[in-house]
């Protein structure tokens, strides 16, 4: 088994998300939202768990806890329009059991595909939303964000969805 590096809150990786029997590797290689990242050293390696929020190119429907980003997005790394549903999350160890290379890149590169722009204010404001209709708490001052999930029920609410402004 290998661990990765670890990764920043607000990463995009390529997972293997658990589907239906957790703890099992989901067969389907998907994009996922880094939400936070909690290290430790195993014999002087640093290694991490990482809540990760399940990624799909399904958009619709579209609720309260779930994000939309477009593919213009470069700085993403999405070949697809994606919804991060902040509604369903899970916490895992970041090695290459669960995680591996994005489409393109070579089979043992790190899983990040890419970043959240959160420099763009409109972006950034809609994750918020989705953060806080999931019930994520979130701190975005920190150097790493802890957004540690909660388990409450979010609301019912249509969230929106945010695309580049056209040039």
């Amino acid at each position: 088994m290998h661990w990765y590096p670890p990764p920043q809150a607000g990463d995009i990786v390529e997972c293997r998300f658990p589907q239906d029997q957790f703890p099992t590797p989901g067969p389907k290689k998907r994009p996922a939202l880094v939400i936070s990242v909690s290290e430790f050293e195993v014999a002087g390696l640093v290694q991490a768990d990482v809540t990760i929020a399940y990624g799909t190119s399904v958009l619709e429907p579209l609720r309260a806890g779930h994000f939309l980003l477009s593919q213009t997005y470069r700085a993403a790394g999405l070949a697809r329009d994606t919804k991060f549903d902040l509604t369903k999350q899970c916490t895992l160890p970041f090695n290459d059991v669960w995680f591996c290379a994005p489409p393109g890149k070579a089979q043992h590169a790190e899983p990040q595909r890419g970043r959240l722009p959160l420099e763009v204010t409109a972006l950034k404001k809609a994750f918020i939303a989705a953060l806080r209709a999931a019930q994520t708490p979130v701190d975005l001052t920190a150097a790493k964000p802890n957004l540690a999930r909660t388990r409450q029920k979010p609301p019912q609410q249509a969230a929106k969805a945010v695309t580049p402004p056209k040039r």
